[in-house]
């Protein structure tokens, strides 16, 4: 072969490989669709707050992904309406806080229907998900899914095992009713603390089990004058004087101390619970459900709700970013944060054989808080005649007919 040709060989190669090499590079950089996308816009509650929980994740999953966080504050804090926000805010992803126009949105028609996309995506299955945080979202929009929860809050009742041994009372299993809890509360000197500002939060929560209400709006009258209500006031007010019930605030914790035979527990108390190096053995069990609807409750909420809006313009980009924030590994970055526990099986404790016992919290049918506003001077009327009954001024029976007229009395100036 003569030289030329070896040289021509050897130019040709050098120029094949440099191609290949272009060409490999060319791969791993941007393509001029990607350079020319205008960012992801992603709805979140404030810009500090996504910067606090997602975004050095974000920025190492998806190095090349340009995003712009859109504020929802002003929604939130009613500084616009909900039609105004979205019609000012095209947003691509959205973070709905939990009872902020979650259900509005769904209803008119403002978010994607996540059940095509599921269909259509083999690398996401919901049955990674408690299935309950999952049939709330399904609740909302009756029966089709417009968002997934990441995270979860729950109320559970702890209660000291070792007392119950030693007094040889057995938990009932499940299915109790707020009458069963408070009639075990009073086999003991110290029964159950509950966390709950007021005589009257506490007796509205132990109505809303039923679904029962304290006030009719449309006929501005309170609604203690009824069999149901009389029960259950009668039935709190009398713990409460026997001391069998201790009404607590956050800050307090009388369970851990050992002294106290059960508690209501949310999810910042069971973090103290399980921090703690408790000198007695103890368990969860479901909180006390309505005897009409065994099963269900209200205290599970979502902390919000990822969903992808009807106008976003990057659909596909928004689910992939999506399924990141819904993934393990941002459930384990924040594992016992603020958010509440994750809504994935494998991420709700890092510890299996705790898995078992935080069921408590969430092996429950779902169900929405009811939307029900009370009037100002209602708590404090209640807590008032409450009161009074619990330092003996006044008879049980005198303070439960005098419940409802006073409190009617009260509102009367509203309904002129």
């Amino acid at each position: 072969m003569s030289r030329s040709v070896k040289l021509l060989f050897a130019i040709f190669a050098i120029v094949a490989v440099s191609t290949l090499i272009c060409a490999c590079m060319k791969d791993k950089l941007p393509n001029s669709d990607q350079i020319q996308r205008p960012p992801l816009k992603i709805g979140y509650l404030s810009e500090h707050d996504f910067e606090g929980r997602y975004a050095n994740l974000l920025s190492r999953e998806f190095p090349e992904l340009r995003y712009e966080i859109v504020p929802l504050a002003p929604l939130v804090m009613k500084q616009v309406s909900l039609d105004e926000w979205v019609k000012s805010n095209k947003i691509d992803l959205l973070y709905i806080p939990r009872n902020y126009h979650f259900q509005d949105m769904i209803d008119g028609g403002m978010l994607r229907n996540l059940d095509t996309i599921l269909a259509e995506d083999d690398s996401f299955s919901l049955d990674d998900f408690i299935p309950s945080t999952i049939r709330l979202s399904e609740i909302y929009g009756q029966g089709s899914l417009y968002g997934i929860a990441p995270s979860f809050y729950g109320t559970a009742i702890a209660y000291n095992q070792s007392r119950f041994d030693q007094s040889g009372v057995s938990f009932p299993s499940t299915d109790y009713t707020w009458e069963d809890l408070l009639r075990l509360a009073q086999r003991f000197d110290q029964g159950l603390t509950v966390l709950s500002p007021s005589p009257f939060h506490w007796v509205q929560d132990m109505g809303r089990t039923q679904r029962m209400k304290v006030f009719d709006e449309a006929a501005n009258r309170a609604l203690f004058d009824q069999p149901s209500w009389r029960k259950i006031l009668a039935l709190a007010i009398d713990s409460l004087r026997q001391g069998h019930v201790l009404l607590e605030s956050e800050n307090e914790f009388h369970f851990a101390s050992g002294e106290w035979a059960m508690a209501m527990v949310t999810y910042d108390q069971y973090k103290k619970l399980e921090q703690a190096d408790l000198p007695f053995e103890w368990s969860l069990a479901n909180m006390p459900t309505d005897p009409a609807n065994p099963g269900q409750s209200s205290h599970l909420v979502a902390d919000g709700f990822w969903a992808i809006p009807a106008q976003s313009t990057q659909p596909e980009a928004a689910w992939e970013v999506m399924k990141f924030f819904l993934s393990e590994k941002a459930a384990k970055w924040e594992y016992r944060s603020n958010y509440g526990f994750s809504a994935l099986k494998n991420a709700v404790s890092m510890l299996q054989t705790e898995q078992e016992k935080l069921a408590a919290f969430y092996d429950v049918e779902p169900t929405l808080p009811q939307d029900e506003s009370v009037p100002d001077e209602l708590p404090g009327l209640v807590n008032q005649i409450v009161n009074e009954i619990l330092e003996s001024r006044i008879t049980m029976g005198e303070g439960l007919n005098r419940l409802e007229e006073s409190a009617n009395e009260a509102l009367l100036p509203h309904s002129r």
